[in-house]
């Protein structure tokens, strides 16, 4: 799709009617870092379970409601933030402020997810590789309203944002073809790049806690979805949802793309 001076993939049609789309650059072509506005940490510091937050709470605190409160912004938010106001601002009207992005920082019931405290998120439990023919389970595209990030003029989910736009989820990844720690070079979403969702995935994963860091899912451009410490620098693929009633032109091919009118 030919969207605000950019061409978008797309994801899927949300429950709304309103169209997901994801960044695909200037042009049409499937593979490279022009299919990215850049790199980028997701947040700054690795030492905390907040860190897997788009948004998040207190550091250092002995409970997981302030730990993952909405009342700080990530660094990938605020990058995100300020591309939708240099581009897509004068373009509003199409965009839908309904639709929400999940960052689902749901935990198993052993584990704590504040502090510095060894925790497996949500997703990292439902699509990680479990042996046998099938290497991830059941994406799910349902979240609860403490994750639900949503614009100020939302009737639903947190409403915490600031402008309607964020990453894509694991879970949608999992849905369009992409393999936990397994290449798939051929579906859509495969860009040759490695590049962030919006999901996170644990803090620990290490013997001594000194060492525990900060994880969230990615894309990775040779071992499918897995996962990179927070502070590492990797591609940023805008999300933005486009409302239900905008008018198209196109086939949605790659010679005839969809463009919104």
């Amino acid at each position: 799709m030919y969207f605000a001076g950019y061409y978008w993939r797309i994801i899927r049609i949300n429950g709304n009617g309103s169209i997901r789309l994801i960044y695909n650059g200037n042009d049409t072509k499937q593979i490279g870092d022009s299919t990215q506005i850049g790199n980028s940490s997701f947040n700054n510091l690795d030492n905390d379970n907040a860190y897997v937050g788009y948004m998040y709470g207190d550091i250092g605190a002995s409970s997981y409601a302030l730990t993952h409160m909405n009342n700080n912004d990530s660094v990938i938010k605020k990058l995100l933030d300020e591309w939708y106001y240099t581009n897509l601002k004068d373009y509003d009207k199409y965009i839908s402020l309904e639709t929400s992005f999940c960052g689902d920082r749901t935990v198993s019931s052993s584990d704590t997810g504040y502090g510095n405290i060894s925790s497996e998120y949500g997703a990292s439990l439902r699509l990680r590789y479990s042996g046998g023919a099938n290497p991830q389970t059941s994406p799910v595209f349902k979240c609860n309203d403490a994750d639900l990030y949503t614009t100020t003029l939302s009737n639903k989910g947190n409403r915490a944002l600031t402008y309607p736009i964020g990453l894509i989820t694991a879970d949608e990844i999992v849905y369009a073809g992409g393999m936990y720690a397994a290449l798939n070079d051929s579906f859509y979403l495969f860009n040759g790049q490695s590049y962030w969702t919006i999901t996170p995935h644990s803090h620990g994963n290490a013997f001594i806690p000194s060492l525990y860091k900060t994880y969230l899912f990615d894309l990775n451009f040779d071992n499918g979805i897995g996962s990179s410490v927070s502070t590492a620098s990797i591609g940023v693929r805008p999300v933005i949802n486009i409302a239900s009633d905008v008018e198209l032109t196109g086939s949605g091919t790659s010679a005839d793309p969809f463009v919104v009118i």
